[in-house]
């Protein structure tokens, strides 16, 4: 009996069991097997970072799918793995380039088994969460190309310590200094901080970063010197320190990074040498220190016989450049420009067969460019401007991949050389402003890939050659400063359809115009001034359009009006048609320029008509130049519309800057300007009196409205012309005093009143005693430089003239005293003057310092409004 009830007890046992077994089941769903998903905490952890992150690509759509499921290991950017516990957790979280925005806060925190943390590429803002160094797991946080900002969490290290290997922070806007802790890192390769707007030193507890592979600090705002301590970081390879505040020298002790094989600290403040210790480094590819303050080299380059890239121009470094670089047979880019090195290329060079871009321009070299320059069989680029070179030009025979040569500004003799025929992937050649004579060769025809040609300032003679019109891919032709014959080559616009810049100014060329330019669609530039042309402007020179932002064609014989067409060059920036034969108006269609219009000058033409009102419109305008014309009528302009002559440019007082486009990339050229805030109406037949406007121009330096017909006071409202250096009202009908405040123009140095009717004293002040008596005839002035007001007998200067004076002896002993007297004066301040020279070196650098010219229209108007100039790296 006792049996049978132990037996039904079990089985009730065992019934209530599989009861509780089942409700559970009912309740809470199967049960994951043995090591399956604890899912709860990181899907919350997941969704809570969800909630607050703009997704604008629906990266994390599949998370709001499927909110309602408790495994996010299928969601988008979401990697699960079996931990060392046996449960499956988020391990990697990758949701780079999704464009997420919003705030990072400590829900992935939560997520204590996450390896790696990758958001790089977003737009996450705010300061990066101190709660993340509680992630022990972690082995890389990517958080590059965001906008956090705020410092780096000093916390970022606390448990993070024991397992990151990459923490990348580069491009973002992360301030302050680099925290000590950093130091504790001990597993890092990777750290990129690079890219922010970081503060302070460079701390010293980097170099216990004993793993590292890879640092990058640079383009922050770090200062002092380069911790010694980095030459412990011995498994370092690529080491980026450019673009920072950087000082002192280089330590010697970075070449104890035997394994470094990059090594960038330019754009700097380093000075010193680079340090002999470098040339431990063997397997050193790239060595970059560009943009600093070095003076020397004591590296020996010898045994780095793995450097494929030197640069270290832009520093101040002299001595002869180090022979020792001919041994690196693998360099293939060797940048040395703008320094001091002296002495002559060396010919080893020639050795470096895997050579493709050598730039040596900017330093003060001799002698020529070496023949064995020709050994470099895969040179690419080759640039040796502004250097001193001298002598011949270098043959450069066969060398096939030659794309950029320039030789520009040294003083070079001689022809082309024919052997220059063979570089048939010549894309730019440069060899402007040097002392070469001849015919251009008409091989140049040959080299079918040019796209810039540029010739000027030399001594060129004979006829542009025809086979030029075979180049059909010409961007740039640049033959002005020579002393070319014949016409403009009727190739421009019909074979040659691709030129943007086009400069044949100050030759002997003779003959019309094309009616091809205007076929030009993409002309930028024209220069043909200073020439012996004949006919006039083309009419469809409009055709070009919006394209056209220079015409410059002054003093050239050219004859009949001002195309209407003229009106369609929309952008035009510079119009220069001064000092040719126009005649008729100023046409109505140059209404049509408006506000990009900076440069208007028809000086010296036989224009007519009423002053043109409608050059107010050109707000823009600095340079305005309508004198020696006959125009007439009185100066109708609203003053108030010429906005940069009252407040100045925005685009730059003295430079506009033109970019192109062409095969390989893109080119700037600029113009600048020779003078400023540039305003003049003389000889012509302007009447009416000057407006009291002309006082706003407030930027305005140049002022001339000398030979007209003004008539009515001087305006006192010109003292407020603050920055003016010249002003001629001379040859008018100018009435009534100087107004007295034209004293406090403190820059004035050039001011003409002469021929008017002017009464009254000549205002005394500083810089009005400097000008001539010349400058204030013609008038009834009195004072100083001229007679003193209020007297009639003449001066004392005019004594020595009258016979009354001299036939008495008592005057002819007063006048034999003065003699004396003034012969002792004379000798006494010379003597006085020449112990200042001798003793005191003050006083004689003072003394001798070279004053700046008086203004002379002469020196204004010899010279060209602007001139255009080539940046130094002549490459497209």
């Amino acid at each position: 009996m006792s049996s049978t009830r132990v037996v039904c007890d079990n089985r009730i046992h065992w019934i209530l069991l599989v009861l509780v077994f089942t409700i559970v089941a009912s309740v809470f769903g199967s049960l994951p097997e043995v090591g399956a998903y604890p899912y709860v905490s990181d899907a919350r952890a997941l969704l809570e970072f969800a909630q607050v992150v703009e997704d604008p690509k629906g990266c994390l759509e599949s998370w709001h799918d499927n909110s309602d499921s408790p495994d996010p290991c299928p969601w988008y950017g979401v990697t699960c793995n079996q931990t060392a516990s046996g449960q499956v957790r988020v391990t990697e979280l990758d949701l780079s380039s999704c464009s997420l925005s919003g705030y990072l806060g400590c829900d992935l925190a939560q997520l204590t088994e996450l390896r790696v943390l990758n958001l790089h590429d977003n737009a996450f803002k705010g300061s990066i969460p101190a709660c993340l160094g509680s992630l022990c797991n972690l082995q890389e946080l990517l958080l590059r190309n965001n906008a956090l900002e705020g410092s780096i969490p000093a916390g970022l290290a606390d448990c993070t310590a024991t397992n990151l290997q990459v923490l990348d922070l580069s491009n973002n806007l992360l301030n302050g200094s680099i925290p000590s802790s950093i130091g504790s890192l001990s597993k890092l390769h990777t750290l990129d901080l690079g890219t922010n707007r970081l503060e302070g030193t460079i701390p010293s507890t980097i170099g216990s970063l004993s793993e590292l592979v890879y640092l990058s600090l640079l383009n922050n705002s770090l200062v002092g010197s380069i911790p010694s301590a980095i030459g412990s970081l011995t498994k370092l390879e690529q080491l980026a320190l450019y673009a920072n505040g950087l000082n002192g020298t280089i330590p010697s002790s970075i070449g104890n990074l035997v394994r470094l094989k990059s090594l960038r600290v330019g754009i700097n403040q380093l000075t010193g040498s680079l340090p002999y210790e470098l040339g431990n480094l063997k397997s050193l590819q790239f060595l970059g220190v560009t943009n600093n303050l070095l003076t020397g080299i004591d590296t020996l380059f010898d045994e780095m016989l793995e450097l494929e890239v030197l640069q270290l121009y832009n520093n101040q470094i002299t001595g002869p450049i180090p022979k020792e670089l001919g041994k690196c047979s693998n360099l293939t880019t060797l940048a040395l420009y703008k320094n001091l090195f002296t002495g002559e290329i060396p010919a080893v060079l020639g050795n470096l067969v895997n050579l493709k871009e050598l730039f040596l321009y900017k330093n003060n070299l001799q002698g020529g460019v070496p023949a064995e320059i020709a050994g470099c069989k895969k040179l690419v680029q080759l640039d040796v401007s502004q250097s001193g070179l001298s002598g011949p030009l270098p043959e450069l025979r066969d060398l096939q991949h030659l794309e950029l040569l320039a030789l520009w500004s040294n003083g070079f003799i001689g022809e082309i050389p024919s052997a220059w025929s063979t570089l048939s992937s010549l894309q730019t050649l440069d060899v402007s402003n040097n002392s070469l004579t001849g015919e251009i060769p008409t091989f140049l025809g040959t080299l079918l890939n040019l796209e810039k040609l540029s010739l000027y300032t030399n001594n060129f003679t004979g006829v542009i050659p025809d086979s030029l019109g075979n180049l059909s891919g010409l961007v740039s032709l640049d033959l002005s400063e020579n002393s070319l014959i014949g016409p403009i080559p009727s190739f421009i616009g019909k074979s040659v359809t691709t030129i943007n810049w086009l400069f044949l100014d100050h030759n002997f060329l003779t003959g019309p115009i094309p009616e091809s330019l205007a076929d030009l669609t993409d002309l930028t530039v024209v220069q043909l001034g200073n020439n012996y042309l004949s006919g006039g402007i083309p009419a469809n020179i409009g055709n070009v359009g919006r394209s056209l932002i220079t015409l410059s064609i002054p003093n050239a014989g050219l004859e009949g009006e001002i195309p209407l067409s003229l009106g369609n060059c929309t952008r035009l920036i510079a119009l220069d048609l001064s000092r040719n034969r126009l005649r008729g108006t100023l046409p109505l269609t140059l209404q049509g320029l408006g506000n990009s219009l900076r440069i208007l000058s028809v000086r010296d033409n036989q224009l007519s008509g009423e002053f043109p009102s409608w050059i107010s419109n050109f707000g823009n305008l600095q340079v305005l130049d309508l004198s020696k014309n006959g125009l007439s009528g009185e100066l109708n302009l609203n003053f108030s519309q010429l906005k940069t002559f009252i407040s100045g440019s925005s685009e730059g007082d003295l430079k506009v800057d033109i970019t192109i486009q062409a095969k390989g990339g893109t080119q700037s050229l600029t113009y600048i300007l020779s003078m400023s805030y540039f305003m003049d109406f003389s000889d012509n037949n302007f009447s009416g009196s000057i407006p009291q406007e002309v006082g706003d121009l407030r930027k305005l330096v140049y002022l001339t409205l000398s030979g007209n017909q003004f008539g009515g006071v001087i305006p006192a409202s010109l003292s407020n012309l603050d920055e003016l250096e010249s002003l001629d009202l001379s040859r008018n009908q100018l009435s009534g005093r100087i107004p007295q405040k034209l004293t406090g123009l403190a820059y004035l140095s050039y001011f003409n009143v002469s021929e008017n009717r002017l009464s009254g004293p000549i205002p005394d002040g500083n810089t009005f005693r400097s000008f001539p008596p010349s400058y204030f005839g013609g008038n009834n002035l009195c004072g100083f430089p001229l007679d003193p007001c209020g007297r009639s007998e003449p001066p004392v200067t005019a004594y020595y003239d009258d016979p009354d004076y001299s036939s008495s002896s008592e005057h002819h002993e007063d006048s034999f005293v003065s003699y004396w007297a003034l012969g002792l004066g004379f000798i006494v301040g010379f003597a006085g003057v020449v112990a200042i020279f001798v003793f005191n070196k003050r006083a004689r650098t003072a003394l001798l310092k070279p004053r700046a010219p008086v203004y002379s229209e002469a020196v204004v108007f010899n010279r060209q409004y602007g001139v255009y100039r080539w940046p130094n790296s002549a490459a497209f």
